[in-house]
């Protein structure tokens, strides 16, 4: 939070690792007692951000670029009868991963934002294909239930599957942000998917979350 007092930043700054979600004038005074204290920016990995959901777009601003985004229809993922496909969660929507002026869009997007927030890597949220069987669903999409991802031939992608697109895009995007020096941290869920044959193993790195939970 914002207003810490000196001894907080100090004892943050020596008792964590780092974090993520801090805009420059948050994460200075932490780095200024330890250099290596990591902070990482968030951005959704195959979403855009629903339009009344803000995050750091600039190093210091809370934010969108759902105005710009939206005026670029082949960016967005369709369902069959045209419509955009939004997560059953929280309203963000899905993105068409084949689409070369969409990806080459999210590459300097992670770039800038990253480099303006002096960020030491991009923590990629809910980029797991496994999470679209229940949370792309609204509408619902019958391609992607179940096992879709994985198995559907997708038309419009010259019958490739969501996985087949989704892992040549990852490759893609973690090649060039490996080149600009800015490791990508996919959230890849629980790995508990067991159908899931998506290369996680293109990142640098992986993010996993409740993984082998109590429920499990």
């Amino acid at each position: 939070p914002s207003g810490l007092s000196d001894p907080q930043v100090e004892f943050l700054a020596t008792h964590f690792v780092g974090t993520q979600k801090l805009t420059l004038n948050l994460s200075a005074p932490l780095r200024a007692v330890n250099p290596d204290f990591l902070v990482l920016h968030y951005k959704l990995a195959i979403w855009q951000s629903a339009p009344e959901v803000s995050y750091i777009t600039d190093g210091s601003t809370w934010s969108n670029d759902y105005d710009e985004v939206t005026t670029h229809e082949s960016w967005f993922w369709h369902t069959e009868d045209g419509s955009r496909l939004a997560s059953t969660v929280d309203g963000k929507l899905l993105m068409n991963l084949a689409d070369d002026e969409f990806r080459t869009y999210w590459k300097e997007v992670l770039v800038e934002q990253a480099q303006a927030g002096e960020y030491d890597a991009v923590f990629f949220d809910s980029a797991s294909p496994a999470l679209l069987q229940w949370e792309a669903q609204d509408p619902p999409e019958v391609r992607l239930q179940g096992t879709g991802a994985r198995d559907t031939a997708i038309d419009e992608w010259g019958g490739r599957t969501y996985i087949d697109v989704w892992n040549e895009w990852i490759g893609d995007l973690s090649a060039a942000m490996d080149a600009a020096k800015i490791p990508v941290i996919p959230n890849v869920g629980q790995l508990i998917t067991t159908w899931d044959t998506s290369d996680y193993g293109q990142t640098a790195g992986v993010f996993c979350e409740s993984f082998a939970g109590r429920s499990w």
